[in-house]
């Protein structure tokens, strides 16, 4: 069961996050969606998405999905983005005063496709929805289908009752839906399996689900699945794997009946005002800059409580004769000194001078160029470790020694000390800290894909992302750079020029990072198509994917390729891809007539490449899927058997690094078996993982337990890489910063015990954060007379949000009021309440504002700090409320929440552009909790507010305030 999950998520996310069949399919469709409003409810069809149901104006479902592959998930016989027409060949009719919307799932004669079958929907204004998927097997060939019907919505549920009645038998099943996922097993989360009926005590009403018992439909948690999104939580509801018998119509139905008139639990009490007491006072903001860790965590670290101060007199020694390596080490150190504390300390092309040695100052030395900070160092019982990327890092209050084995080392150690740096209203220093580190795995990697015009943000990744945090390689794939042998496979979309690539190359050298060219070699080899060229290389004519190795012009075409990357990048590692060659084509096809097998094809192609790359001092690398069967891996192995997979690896060329990638959020490392195999058939294999973080920590681990080469992060947004605007996507690019600190340190401690928020920091390091240096006036707007909500919960759910103690803010510190920068006036009332809950749909019986304006008596800020968060959770990018500022002179401006950009629900750990979060804690059950500080930067500072309104927009995802803070 776990596998079928595994197999489908990863099939879905692949192509989601990729977008090769969505954008191919977008430039023949009519229509990119459909949209249809029945009754109550709101349905959307999305290619690549599926299905969106909102009721009432709550999301109920946010994505489906249909696969049909062959057993064990090798390889695809068609999916839900698979039909080129599949948007344009949709019927929508009335239906029953409703309407019925059909999609035709199959693929031209051509692709002599087996599957076929509608798919329907049907939603009726007594706000019935109804969905249907009929399909046949037109060939007696092992088959799996596995239809989700609906990613369903947690936060219509969860703390409410359901009964639901299971089986032939009849059998009837009562429960709470619990606040917390109790497993990440499928049957310890199964609500109902085999169901004829269930009824969900809803927020928006009691929820009819029907079915044919006999079909095996089921409904489940899926929060804590080892797949789970962290970021998107679901119950899933429908088909999980299925056999399909040959010849034979198929059919699964599920219906579902809403409520007719929705009835909220709380009530709006429309506009409260109020003219609240104003406290100046002269430090709404104040300088408070630390970090309390090191990414990635040093081996051994201990903070002395010492302070150095550093400033524009502090001396940096380098000795006689650093490298440039050093040189460029220095650069990055003095710039983020420069950018972000406004300081320059003076460099020192040479020794201290004699006498002078315990005169404060930062002295940098390799064990055995310049010998004064190892001496130190050893002084203080801090033993240099025999790694090349080694260091021992000293501050106390009057001396900073880092020393190291090389210069590679001596940049780690600067990389980390610039993470000591500690901002008071004193000033600027380096915290007192004794450091030994060393990496636990000699290849810490990330992968990402180039892009047009992303030259300057590549760079900008390579230094601020992976430099910074100890990673030492970048795998390129680079297919869509402009080839100056081939400019008829020029792409306009995903087109990047050799000169807009130089900066990537170039920022990589610059900081110890050794780039790896990858460029797709016979599978994944649409690229070569492009323009609809080559077609005559194709295995697959009708399904450009896998090129014809038995055709000499493939490599007279690919090693041109190839020459033209090695000129280029001077690589010593070339990676030919090689992956899921059996998956998405067919596959032989045009080879058949010479009678090779799928096998003889993959071995022969290696062998040429390999022959190839190794003439020339290159060394190979690729995926390992081709070369394991699912016995021998725990997910990504397409060898049709054992045997197979045993006979492809034994015509491996044993210098062949291997990028095994696998990409379970498992709870284990030794589930990655497979990276054990490789070590014991002689192959350097690297781990090769994705966002999820238990994949990323256990994958890592198990690198390190198997003496595996290393660890390599993939990143998978996109052929265009784009960070900046692209927020969907920075799931992938805060993942680099738990690759980094699990790469390095080769354990496994989970991340909610990490002592550092991945996603903070990425969007801190990212945007270039400033910290503040110096004091700032302003005031606090003392908010208790409008408090409405205790932060705390009781076993009677008369506080927060009715929860219970489980999911609660109690852990909410009631004695602080600085959060990041910025003071807060937190004032409890007489009830203990202390939050401001606007009216939502989701809130509990009470009544609550929809809308709050504070009276202002003409003050004039620069900025304004909102200390709050949202009730619950809804879909990204939802315009949930706004805040409206009034200035003097009578214009106004705006500031909208929106979901997933600058508000979040408590229990949504994310952050934003626009706002910080400034707290984080657990609840009972550990479930991670925030606070955010909102910010709203004046355009006008020089015009005085007349007062300031707070609106909710009535969604189930209610805006919540602690506290305001002005600052001049």
């Amino acid at each position: 069961m776990r596998l079928v999950i595994s197999k489908s998520i990863i099939v879905v996310l692949l192509i989601g996050c990729i977008g090769v069949s969505l954008s191919s399919m977008a430039n023949s469709a009519i229509r990119y969606d459909i949209k249809e409003k029945v009754g109550d409810m709101d349905f959307q069809y999305i290619p690549g998405q599926g299905v969106k149901l909102t009721v009432f104006g709550v999301p109920v479902f946010n994505g489906s999905s249909l696969w049909v592959m062959t057993p064990g998930w090798l390889s695809r016989i068609y999916g839900m983005n698979d039909q080129p027409k599949l948007m344009e060949e949709a019927t929508i009719e009335p239906y029953k005063k409703g309407k019925k919307i059909t999609l035709y799932h199959y693929l031209s004669a051509e692709h002599n496709c087996p599957f076929s079958g509608t798919e329907t929907f049907i939603l009726l204004p007594d706000n019935t929805y109804t969905t249907t998927i009929e399909f046949t097997l037109a060939q007696d060939t092992p088959a799996i289908i596995e239809w989700n019907v609906g990613g369903f919505n947690p936060f219509l549920i969860i703390g409410k009752s359901y009964s639901a009645i299971t089986g032939t038998a009849k059998r009837s099943l009562l429960g709470i839906i619990p606040v917390e996922a109790r497993s990440s097993g499928i049957a310890e989360s199964m609500v109902a399996r085999g169901f004829s009926r269930i009824i969900l005590t809803s927020r928006i009403g009691p929820i009819e689900i029907t079915s044919d018992p006999q079909s095996d439909p089921v409904f489940f948690d899926y929060r804590k699945n080892q797949w789970a999104d962290e970021n998107k939580p679901l119950f899933w509801l429908g088909f999980l794997e299925r056999d399909i018998p040959p010849k034979k119509r198929i059919s699964y139905t599920i219906s579902m009946k809403f409520p007719q008139q929705m009835k909220f639990e709380s009530t709006s009490s429309g506009m409260t005002s109020i003219h609240p007491s104003v406290k100046v006072v002269d430090n709404a903001q104040t300088p408070n800059w630390e970090q309390n860790y090191i990414i990635p965590i040093p081996k051994h670290l201990k903070y002395t409580g010492q302070l150095f101060p550093v400033s524009n007199r502090t001396k940096i020694y380098l000795g006689k004769k650093p490298t440039g390596t050093i040189e460029n080490a220095i650069e990055f150190f003095l710039r983020d000194l420069k950018e972000l504390y406004q300081i320059q300390p003076m460099v020192v092309y040479d020794e201290v001078p004699s006498g002078k040695e315990n005169e404060p100052a930062i002295v940098l030395g390799e064990k055995l160029r310049y010998t004064i900070p190892y001496r130190k160092c050893e002084e203080k019982g801090l033993t240099l470790p025999d790694n090349n990327e080694a260091y021992c890092l000293s501050v106390d209050a009057d001396n900073v020694f880092i020393t190291a084995n090389t210069d590679t080392g001596i940049f780690y150690g600067l990389t980390s000390l610039l993470q000591l740096v500690k901002v008071t209203d004193q000033g600027i220093y380096l915290k007192g800290a004794e450091i030994i580190d060393y990496p636990a795995l000699e290849f810490r990697g990330i992968h990402c894909l180039s892009g047009k015009d992303a030259g300057d943000e590549i760079a900008k990744a390579v230094r601020t992302l992976m430099a910074r945090y100890k990673i030492n390689t970048l795998i390129w794939q680079v297919e869509y750079l402009l080839w100056d042998s081939h400019p008829e496979i020029a792409s306009a979309q995903y087109g990047m020029t050799k000169s807009d690539a130089q900066k990537v190359v170039d920022t990589a050298k610059k900081y110890h990072i050794e780039l790896i060219p990858l460029i797709p070699s016979l599978g994944h080899t649409e690229w070569i198509f492009t323009n609809s060229q080559h077609l005559d290389l194709a295995e697959d004519p009708d399904k450009p994917y896998a090129y014809c190795v038995t055709n000499p012009e493939t490599y007279t075409f690919i090693f041109s390729i190839f020459q033209e990357a090695l000129e280029f990048f001077k690589p010593r590692y070339f990676h030919i891809g090689h992956d899921e060659v059996t998956t998405d084509a067919r596959f032989p096809y045009r080879s058949k007539k010479f009678g090779k097998t799928a096998t003889d094809l993959i071995m022969e192609d290696i062998n040429k490449l390999h022959t190839w790359l190794t003439e020339r001092g290159i060394k190979v690398m690729l995926w390992g899927d081709m070369f394991l069967h699912r016995d021998e891996a725990s997910s990504a192995a397409f060898a049709p058997s054992v045997a197979e997979a045993k006979k492809r690896r034994a015509l491996l060329p044993k210098d062949v690094v291997i990028c095994d990638w696998h990409y379970d959020a498992t709870d284990t490392p030794e589930t990655f078996k497979s990276l054990k195999l490789w070590k014991e058939e002689g192959f350097d294999a690297i781990g090769c993982g994705w966002y999820f973080a238990n994949n990323i920590r256990n994958l890592a681990k198990a690198c390190r337990m198997y003496k595996n080469k290393g660890y390599l992060q993939t990143t998978w947004a996109g052929f265009n890489f784009k960070i900046d605007g692209n927020e969907p996507s920075w799931f992938q690019y805060w993942a680099y910063l738990w690759a980094a600190n699990y790469a390095w340190t080769g354990d496994n401690l989970e991340v909610s015990k990490l002592p550092f928020s991945a996603k903070q920091v990425f969007l801190d390091v990212w945007s270039e954060r400033k910290p503040i240096l110096e004091k700032k006036s302003g005031f606090f707007i003392d908010l208790q007379e409008v408090y409405n909500r205790r932060l705390d919960d009781d076993n009677r759910k008369t506080g927060w949000l009715g929860y219970g103690r489980d999911l609660d803010l109690s852990a909410f510190p009631k004695d602080r009021n600085l959060f990041g920068e910025t003071q807060f006036l937190i004032h409890p009332n007489s009830r203990n309440e202390s939050a401001v809950v606007f009216s939502g749909k989701f809130n509990p019986t009470g009544s609550y504002p929809e809308q709050l304006e504070v009276a202002l008596d003409h003050l004039r800020v620069s900025e304004l700090h909102f200390l709050m968060t949202a009730a619950f959770r809804t879909n990204d990018n939802t315009d949930v409320g706004e805040i409206t500022f009034f200035y003097t002179d009578g214009t106004k401006t705006s500031q909208k929440l929106i979901y997933g950009r600058n508000i979040f629900a408590f229990n949504d750990v994310r952050t934003g552009l626009g706002c910080r979060l400034v707290w984080q804690g657990n609840a009972n059950l550990g479930q991670p909790l925030g606070m955010w500080d909102v910010i709203w930067e004046n355009p006008n500072p020089d015009k005085k507010l007349t007062k300031i309104a707070i609106r909710s927009f009535g969604t189930e995802a209610s805006p919540v305030i602690l506290a305001i803070t002005g600052v001049n």
